[in-house]
């Protein structure tokens, strides 16, 4: 490891928060995945977090450990890795018009493409480097592109009016190179949606060693302050800014609650093994859903005249 870490966004030194050891990541991969993630690893013995000090944003490092299209097709074979629909998808849709030409970026199975030419928005593509995914989206008549948007954008130079990234920016090392592309592709005025894990809420409080929030899957971890603080480094403005409702997962976050709880206490493991105290701390928890962030954040930026990065 170095103690020298430049911020894939500031370009700036970013300062060390915590390391955790390779063969817990690994066991944890195998424990709640059933996936051998060793290889991904080389001969890193700890992958440590920092945090750029101007955004907050935090990234595993080193950035070596990310995971392939071989990793991802592992994945997918576990069963729902992606559902169909998120809240999210549902959100960008007050961005696109009939007439818009939108690409989705990470587009997978390309569900939200499908839904796209269901409301007779015609004029849409995707791009995905995920071989299982272009297996799945092959038999469909929306375009998928089997390239990077780096490759992309050279291409396609301010040639759509949304572009749309749900649940990618988490898995990208070259943040800043990333947005960048997008932005070229995008036109003057367009709009950039981006969904990502929200690294602040309940949930990740009380679960924070959760093998799909840590390397090869996950590279980042993003919040709404981080996502706001984009608008410091590239040519977009922020239109939305907001954190989906907790309601969807009451019964998920009582369960990690409840194990916590138990965990730490014999009498509490054996009082919150009643059913009736699970439902009554449900309830709580829904009385109080306005108070406690969910487990994904959206971000909507609109494309300035001047899209240049700031970053000299």
């Amino acid at each position: 490891m170095t103690d020298f870490v430049i911020s894939p966004i500031s370009k700036k030194p970013a300062t060390l928060v915590q390391s955790v050891e390779v063969p817990l990541i690994i066991d944890l991969y195998r424990n709640q995945i059933g996936l051998n993630v060793s290889k991904y690893f080389g001969k890193e013995k700890q992958i440590s977090i920092y945090e750029c000090c101007e955004t907050k944003y935090r990234f595993y490092f080193p950035f070596t450990v990310s995971g392939d299209s071989e990793f991802y097709a592992e994945l997918q074979k576990k069963g729902d890795y992606y559902p169909e629909w998120k809240w999210e998808n549902e959100s960008a849709l007050q961005f696109i018009t009939s007439t818009s030409r939108v690409l989705d970026v990470g587009c997978g199975e390309g569900n939200f493409l499908k839904e796209l030419t269901k409301r007779d928005i015609k004029n849409c593509c995707g791009i995905d480097q995920s071989l299982a995914s272009l297996t799945y989206t092959g038999t469909n008549e929306i375009p998928i592109y089997d390239e990077s948007i780096q490759s992309f954008s050279a291409k396609n130079r301010e040639n759509f009016d949304v572009i749309t990234c749900f649940q990618i920016l988490e898995h990208i090392t070259d943040v800043s190179t990333f947005i960048e592309s997008c932005l070229t592709c995008l036109k003057p005025g367009g709009y950039l949606v981006v969904a990502v894990p929200n690294n602040n809420p309940y949930l990740y409080k009380h679960d924070l060693h959760h093998a799909l929030n840590l390397p090869p899957h996950h590279t980042g971890l993003w919040n709404s302050n981080s996502l706001s603080k984009l608008t410091d480094y590239f040519g977009f403005k922020i239109v939305l800014n907001k954190v989906e409702p907790i309601s969807q997962y009451i019964a998920e976050y009582t369960s990690v609650q409840m194990r916590k709880m138990s965990n730490s206490n014999a009498v509490l493991s054996w009082l919150f093994s009643l059913n009736i105290i699970r439902k009554v701390y449900s309830k709580l928890l829904y009385m109080f859903k306005t108070k406690i962030k969910g487990r994904n954040c959206l971000a909507v930026y609109q494309k300035n005249n001047n899209s240049l990065s700031k970053i000299s």
